[in-house]
């Protein structure tokens, strides 16, 4: 049962692995047509790598986080300043 559980474990470590190499292809190749003099990709290619790498990678969304019944979030925050002088 624990053999079966690291290799279903194993096998998804490589697939993120596997999907995060081409992601980074799909990059590689979508700067060099950004880059280029002339086309090195049609506009369905152009548009097959945006889907790709939206399944690979997440958008950068903004997000809006708000408290109860969408009220204010009391954050507290504490800063401690260390001197740089010898006496510190």
């Amino acid at each position: 049962m624990a053999d079966e559980r690291q290799s279903k474990s194993r096998l998804e470590w490589q697939e993120s692995k596997r999907l995060k190499i081409q992601g980074a292809s799909v990059i590689n190749r979508l700067i060099n047509h950004t880059l280029a003099d002339e086309d090195l990709m049609s506009t369905s290619q152009v548009n097959a790598a945006r889907i790709l790498l939206n399944k690979v990678m997440p958008d950068l969304k903004s997000v809006e986080v708000t408290g109860e019944g969408g009220g204010l979030i009391k954050i507290d925050t504490q800063i401690t300043f260390k001197g740089r002088g010898k006496d510190d």
